[in-house]
């Protein structure tokens, strides 16, 4: 009897583990996907007309996601304003599609610390038609700090597939 309960709690503890795994996996990537999203979709109609205005549109969108020095380090880099600036040269909204994650395993992933690599497909789009469309690969790493967790590292290839 003893071991049929030990063998119970056993399999009811394995079980919440990978409940718990998958239940965190999915808030890692609902932060990643609309992050992405965030940064990404863009219209134009709407773009603020200065660069001062445009910076504080872009990180007002994506301080809820990032780290404080991921966030510095994007708004240094224009990574964040790059789609805004993009949307303007064209005239055109901005949007995402076919926008792939998963987790990937690398040296420095923790209980604290996940990397994630990814595909998508940026569209600008001009009257409800697709003028022109890029792929976008990129990888991120998601720290929690404080019990939250924030995105504290991101690069994709926007810049390369976007300008000659």
């Amino acid at each position: 009897m003893k071991k049929g309960i030990m063998i119970f709690i056993v399999i009811a503890g394995l079980l919440a583990a990978c409940s718990d795994t998958e239940e965190l996996k999915d808030k890692l990537l609902t932060i990643a996907i609309d992050f992405k999203e965030a940064q990404y979709t863009v219209e134009y109609e709407q773009t603020p007309g200065s660069i001062p205005e445009m910076a504080d549109f872009s990180e007002e969108r994506a301080k809820e996601y990032l780290t404080e020095d991921e966030l510095e380090r994007q708004s240094i880099n224009r990574m964040l304003l790059q789609p805004i600036f993009e949307a303007e040269n064209r005239k055109a909204d901005v949007a995402v599609k076919d926008l792939q994650m998963d987790f990937i395993d690398l040296p420095d992933n923790s209980e604290t610390n996940k990397n994630l690599e990814y595909q998508m497909t940026i569209q600008f789009i001009q009257n409800d038609s697709v003028v022109e469309e890029f792929s976008i690969d990129g990888r991120m790493r998601i720290e929690k700090i404080n019990d939250e967790w924030k995105i504290d590292w991101d690069e994709d290839s926007f810049f390369k597939e976007i300008l000659p």
